[in-house]
């Protein structure tokens, strides 16, 4: 069975740091990924909270998904193994941040034959944005500008956004 690779990649000219404490932290990607919905930790990392063993989650385009944290080298690595949510197996991810660039990089295999060719397509598209978003949220961090306001109705995590409802939905 053919393993799909994926790769994206954007310049930045935030601190490397302030790239990777977003990659590191799930529960700010909602703010800056417009695909992400929200975020929660099913599990603690051993040693640290999003450390290697935590398994996070992420909604997203009316999806949730479940991954594993596997390897973490701040500030340039991050490493996760997809358990559930998309129709893939074998799903691996590597986010990598140096010296001005991101680089995101994903292998699975398709579950379902003869779709193999959307779901790379769909994870192209996906990927090409969320590495673009982070390097713009990164920038307007780095230099203390405001990120720009979410559509109303998006979905957060309640925990992660006070202005949200008990329903994780902005008002």
């Amino acid at each position: 069975m053919f393993k799909h690779r994926v790769t994206a990649s954007a310049t930045t000219a935030a601190p490397t740091e302030v790239v990777f404490a977003l990659i590191a932290n799930g529960a700010t990607w909602p703010d800056w990924c417009s695909s992400v919905d929200a975020f929660s930790l099913e599990r603690e990392g051993a040693g640290d909270r999003e450390g290697p063993g935590a398994i996070r989650r992420f909604a997203f385009r009316g999806r949730t998904t479940r991954a594993e944290i596997v390897e973490v080298q701040p500030p340039r690595l991050l490493r996760y193994r997809l358990l559930s949510g998309l129709p893939f197996f074998g799903y691996e991810g590597r986010g990598t941040v140096s010296a001005g660039r991101i680089r995101w990089d994903l292998a699975f295999h398709v579950k379902v034959p003869g779709r193999g060719r959307h779901w790379h397509h769909y994870m192209e598209d996906f990927l090409n944005e969320f590495v673009q978003e982070l390097s713009a949220h990164a920038e307007r961090q780095a230099t203390g500008q405001q990120p720009p306001a979410r559509p109303a109705g998006h979905i957060v995590h309640p925990a992660t956004d006070k202005g949200a409802d008990q329903g994780g939905r902005r008002a």
